[in-house]
This record gives C-alpha cells, structure tokens and sequence, in this order.
C-alpha cells in the first residue's frame, strides 16, 4: 500500500493533482491505519530525528484537516473539518461557502467513510459522499484523500474521477 501512496503523493504534489484519491480494501484491511499513519508520519510538527517515511519528509504538512466520519453525517463531518481549519460552521453549506470565498489550497483526510451515520450504514456513508465530499471535490483548490470499501467509492463531480489507491 504504501508504494500505491507514493504515487499518489507525487501525483498530488504535481502539477494537475487528482481532487479526490480513495483508498479501498476490505473490512479490517487497514485502511484507516494507513491513513492514521500518513497523517502521523507527514505532520509538520514531528520531532526531530523521528522516524520518516523512506522517501524522506513532505516539506510541509500535507493535510490541513485530518478526521474520522466514524458516527457523523455530513453536517456532522463538515463541523469537523471547519474546527480543523479554524472556522465556525455547522452546515454542510457554510464550510462550502466559506472554502469557496477562501480560496487557498486545502488537503483533507477523512477516514472512516464506512462509519459515517449515528447508526453506520451504506445509506450515511453515501450521504456524506454525495452531499460533502463531491461537493469539496468540485472546489479546485480542495483535495480529499479518503477510504471506504471497494464496493463503495464516493461520488464525485463530472470533471474530477477518483484515483483508486
């Protein structure tokens, strides 16, 4: 898997990077380990002398957002990531809105997607798919880096496709 992420990471770092990257496996495949340990690994703020990926340090963080959908809607994930950047939003359309007047590029992380809901369920997980994420993806400076089942990739807008990892 990691050999997948780095040619994803040099994608991104490119100069047309994909909106959107999924990384899909199986149910207890680890997933969400690996995007914990990207997070972890890519974070601006590591010690020094602490272990690195092999291909040396990003020059900076890579996520500006880095969260779970574990037990949350869109709203629900949307306030997250608004917290995370450093704005006040509790709707689905205020982080748009205020990504959109933004501006600047923003990098999100989001794990969990098959845990998405109060009650987990395909339904939740297509829910803040087609009502979040395809939303950030079609904002060109918004890049989503997220897991779910094979079976279910999310949605996303006509100009952008998902880069299966």
């Amino acid at each position: 898997m990691m050999g997948r992420w780095r040619g994803c990471w040099s994608g991104w770092r490119g100069e047309h990077p994909p909106r959107a990257v999924l990384v899909t496996g199986s149910p207890g495949s680890g997933r969400s380990t690996l995007l914990s340990r990207l997070f972890l690994v890519t974070r601006g703020d590591r010690r020094a002398g602490a272990p690195g990926p092999v291909w040396g340090p990003p020059p900076r963080p890579v996520f500006h957002a880095a969260l779970g959908a574990r037990g949350r809607g869109p709203d629900g994930v949307a306030v997250e990531i608004g917290r995370e950047l450093g704005y006040h939003v509790t709707t689905v359309r205020q982080l748009l809105r205020v990504l959109e007047r933004d501006g600047r590029p923003v990098v999100l992380a989001i794990g969990e997607l098959d845990e998405a809901g109060p009650v987990p369920s395909s339904r939740a997980t297509h829910a803040v798919a087609d009502e979040l994420l395809a939303p950030l993806c079609a904002l060109p400076h918004v890049r989503v880096l997220t897991e779910g089942p094979r079976e279910m990739p999310p949605t996303s807008p006509p100009s952008t496709s998902p880069r299966t990892a």
